[in-house]
């Protein structure tokens, strides 16, 4: 059952707890890209290997994280929000594959 993340609200305003929590998933996005390049470019790979897991752990989290929002009973401000960050994030994804 999905939590509900925030509720409909009417001043417009994106919730604070739900923007917190889409600006660090968007943060750890940012972190990958850059280890994923250093990746990309590195002689040692198989040296990376732990951090790699690392970022494959932390992104099972978020990926639960964001699988747990309601994203039906989102306010019209912080679906907007939301669907910035996806946005956000698909077009740095796109730059490095």
């Amino acid at each position: 059952e999905k939590k509900k993340t925030s509720s409909k609200k009417k001043d417009g305003a994106v919730d604070a707890d739900f923007k917190k929590m889409m600006d660090s998933y968007e943060d750890f996005f940012d972190e990958y890209i850059e280890f994923m390049k250093k990746y990309e470019n590195s002689d040692d790979v198989a040296g990376m290997l732990n951090d790699y897991a690392d970022y494959m752990t932390k992104y099972a989290d978020y990926m639960q994280k964001l699988n747990d929002v309601d994203t039906d009973n989102l306010s019209t401000a912080d679906a907007a929000y939301y669907t910035k960050v996806q946005a956000r994030i698909v077009k740095k994804l796109a730059e490095i594959q």
